[in-house]
């Protein structure tokens, strides 16, 4: 993502997040070859996807994907390559979800964001080829971080606006080339267009959390207290029912800690699922890892910031799960899953742990999902 943002860099999105869009101009050569046309055609031309991946028209899209029966008579999926093509003459958009699932260098992308942000992210392609408004005046509950890849398409933005009015004064108009990057905020309206000619760009959806999902994870994380497991006093007198009320509050006012973002944050970072990783190769190894030292390992969870010691315990969250491991192996863990990506070789150089106890460890975070051994994209 930092090639993508330069010269911007990610303390500048950081400083606007939530706030104000902001533009990162760019060229095709920053992409990176992140997804093209012919990309795109090769994954729908090869891969089954589910009828609600790939839809026609913004509004009650319509799926091109029809359910077949193969010749063995199992049941599947196939793209109608005609309806498609009519669809696409007939300038209608197309919406590829989850393309992060059909693109590697867009599942790259996705899972750095992923680890940079502490969120789940959503990835979606959208194909368009006509002339003047594609959705209308609109404003979605989550975040987006758009990368235009082929084509041209011009944005207008309004920022946030009280009510449900969609609002006709644009605050910005910007026409992104191959490789420009927007970043629009939360609830900020904006109105996209086409400028009739193909185009390709690539939306990722963050759905940043709110004060309500806060308030809906502490509510969770305190749903085995005593105070709040108890029943109502639904039939007791006033001063019980208001006694009842302050037992409630306070229990609430107690968790209510200055840190409370940060705990929620951290665990919803540790809620994300990492994206199944195998190495056919390397399982015929004892310990699964390549030979030597030369390779290089990468997390594959967002940045765990939080390893604390509790006894001879290094203890983390990560992967939906909670980890203990030895607290000798805390300072290598910190590395590992917070900066990156590393060699072998530059681990074992930076003497955090034994070789052995190192290979020993990476071979069990890879095993377990939380690294993965990084290798050339095709």
């Amino acid at each position: 993502m930092a090639q993508l943002l330069a010269p911007l860099s990610w303390s500048t999105l950081r400083d606007h997040w939530g706030l104000t869009h902001v533009h990162a101009p760019g060229d095709r050569a920053r992409l990176g070859g992140l997804a093209t046309w012919r990309d795109l055609e090769v994954a729908l031309e090869t891969q089954r996807v589910a009828p609600s991946r790939l839809l026609v028209g913004y509004h009650r899209g319509v799926s091109v994907v029809d359910a077949v029966v193969d010749p063995r008579g199992h049941a599947t999926t196939a793209l109608n390559a005609p309806e498609l093509r009519r669809h696409l003459r007939e300038r209608r958009a197309l919406v590829v979800f989850e393309a992060d699932a059909m693109l590697p260098r867009v599942a790259a992308l996705a899972d750095g964001l992923a680890r940079d942000l502490g969120l789940a992210i959503e990835s979606q392609l959208f194909v368009s080829a006509g002339d003047g408004e594609s959705f209308g005046t609109h404003r979605d509950d989550c975040d987006h971080i758009i990368v235009q890849l082929e084509g041209r398409k011009r944005w207008r933005l309004f920022g946030a606006r009280a009510g449900d009015a969609a609002p006709t004064e644009a605050c910005a108009e910007i026409v992104l080339a191959p490789g420009d990057v927007l970043y629009v905020p939360r609830d900020h309206w904006h109105e996209v267009r086409d400028l009739g000619e193909p185009s390709l760009h690539l939306t990722c959806v963050i759905a940043t959390p709110t004060g309500r999902d806060l308030v809906s994870w502490l509510a969770a994380e305190l749903r085995d207290t005593p105070e709040l497991r108890a029943p109502l006093p639904r039939f007791a007198n006033a001063d019980a029912r208001g006694a009842h009320a302050r037992q409630l509050r306070d229990r609430l006012r107690d968790a209510w800690t200055d840190d409370l973002l940060d705990r929620y944050l951290a665990s919803s970072a540790a809620m994300i699922r990492p994206r199944p990783r195998v190495a056919i190769a390397d399982e015929a190894r004892a310990d699964g890892l390549p030979d030597g030292d030369a390779f290089v390992i990468a997390s594959n969870v967002p940045a765990v910031r939080d390893v604390r010691i509790e006894g001879d315990e290094a203890v983390f969250a990560a992967a939906q799960r909670e980890w203990r491991l030895d607290a000798a192996l805390a300072p290598v863990l910190r590395r590992l899953l917070v900066l990156g990506p590393w060699s072998m070789r530059d681990l074992v150089a930076a003497g955090d742990a034994a070789p052995e106890d190192l290979r020993a460890l990476v071979a069990e975070l890879v095993a377990a999902g939380l690294l993965f051994v990084m290798r050339e994209l095709r």
